[in-house]
């Protein structure tokens, strides 16, 4: 790598910081936001918000829960294609959930920031229709 290269790339690296630092700061100030999606009785795959590039800090979980890893798909675009989150070794992003639980997402979790529109994703039809809350920051 031509010693301009590695000037362009770290370019490209301060740019975006500065612009997530803008973002930071813009949000700082914001109040958390509630929402709630549903995966419906049979059904593995929620209905889709919008997280208006905010970061998912705490899902809370129903009363009750058939047994399932939780996953998320994403897209740009609410009525756009989804596609499963991995993250930069191709693993899905997944998490064990149980009924009833409240999880925090690690502020380190830069996978599950600056999301636009999002779905959650049962491991597992779910037997009942589910309502799942979202906190999101």
């Amino acid at each position: 790598m031509t010693m301009r290269q590695v000037q362009e790339m770290l370019s490209k690296v301060i740019d975006w910081a500065n612009a997530r630092l803008r973002v930071n700061a813009q949000m700082a100030g914001s109040d958390p936001k509630v929402v709630t999606v549903t995966i419906s009785s049979g059904q593995t795959v929620s209905n889709a918000i919008n997280c208006e590039g905010r970061r998912i800090v705490q899902i809370i979980m129903p009363d009750a829960w058939t047994a399932a890893t939780l996953s998320f798909q994403t897209a740009t675009a609410s009525d756009g294609t989804f596609g499963d989150l991995q993250d930069d070794s191709g693993a899905a992003i997944a998490l064990t959930v149980a009924a009833n639980q409240h999880i925090a997402i690690a502020v380190n979790a830069l996978v599950l920031s600056d999301l636009m529109c999002v779905k959650l994703k049962s491991s597992a039809a779910q037997e009942a229709e589910r309502v799942i809350t979202l906190v999101l920051a």
